[in-house]
């Protein structure tokens, strides 16, 4: 799937307009093992995306962002919070989706995800991601640049 860079920003924007943001981690495996088999696919994870796309279609956007396996619930007002996951999880378990209970975050003010920090401001850059290019040693010869 293809992500344009309006989508981007869209995504940028509902982060930031999210005060809670929680995360939830599907179980990997045989899921994405029978999918692919059933659909006779040779790229299971788009399959596996077009499938969450699905699943969560009447949220993504308002109150879920789903990236293959990881799924961002995110809350504008703070007593919505458990009934958009409460929707998630319906959503999930009427598809036969199983949640990976060790690597769901739940109440927490920042997260990570993709790599990326999401804190209730929006995305921040993960600062494990960039050590090597903020500790990098400004050139001092011109042979140091070319």
């Amino acid at each position: 799937m293809h992500t344009t860079k309006k989508q981007i920003s869209d995504q940028k924007t509902s982060f930031k307009a999210a005060i809670d943001t929680k995360k939830v981690d599907l179980k990997e495996g045989d899921a994405t093992k029978e999918l692919a088999e059933h659909y006779l696919n040779i790229n299971p994870g788009a399959t596996y995306q077009r499938m969450m796309q699905g699943c969560l279609k009447d949220q993504i956007g308002r109150n879920v962002h789903a990236y293959v396996d990881d799924i961002a619930v995110m809350t504008r007002k703070g007593s919505d919070s458990i009934s958009n996951l409460k929707e998630t999880f319906d959503n999930l378990r009427k598809y036969k989706m199983m949640l990976n209970p060790l690597k769901c975050v739940f109440g927490v003010p920042a997260g990570k995800l993709l790599g990326f920090i999401v804190p209730h401001r929006g995305i921040d850059v993960n600062p494990e991601k960039i050590k090597a290019v903020l500790n990098i040693k400004r050139p001092t010869f011109l042979k140091d640049v070319q």
